[in-house]
Formats: structure tokens, sequence, C-alpha cells
């Protein structure tokens, strides 16, 4: 018997949570179109590189060498990097 009752209640089930996904559907879809677009802030310039400020600090910075110079071979070609799997 317990078949028989399944049977004639599925058909329900099923219309019931298809009313139900489009309900939902509904009302994202509405909200999403009313929802009022934020404004777009735009982002401060960064400080990191900026001129000097009025009665700021006078800093004299040393002349430093580049030390990130390639190394190269015999014939001016960059040499092959080392392997790390050999221990020294």
């Amino acid at each position: 018997m317990n078949s028989e009752k399944s049977r004639s209640t599925l058909p329900i089930g099923w219309a019931l949570l298809i009313i139900a996904v489009a309900v939902a559907a509904g009302v994202y879809f509405y909200f999403e179109r009313t929802r009022v677009a934020e404004p777009q802030v735009a982002t401060p310039p960064s400080t990191e590189w900026t001129a000097k400020p009025e009665g700021g600090v006078e800093v004299t910075l040393p002349e430093t060498p580049m030390t990130n110079v390639p190394i190269t071979g015999d014939e001016g070609e960059p040499a092959p990097a080392p392997d790390q799997n050999q221990t020294q």
C-alpha cells in the first residue's frame, strides 16, 4: 500500500519543488535588478613614489653597486645554473 500512496504524491512533490525553484529564481532576479549600483571609488594614488614633502628630513643615501649582475661563461654567454641536487 505504501507504493500506491507514494506514487500518487510523487507528482505533487515535483510540482512543489518546481514552484519553489521558480519563486526563488524570481526573487533573486527581482532583487538583482532593483539593487542600486555602488559608485566606483577611485583608488588613491600610491604614496610609495611621491615627491618629498615640505619640511621633510634630509637623507643622503650611499651609492651602492649593482649586485645582480649575471655571471657569464667563457664566450660571454650566461653560465649554466648550478645543479641543485648535487651536494658540495
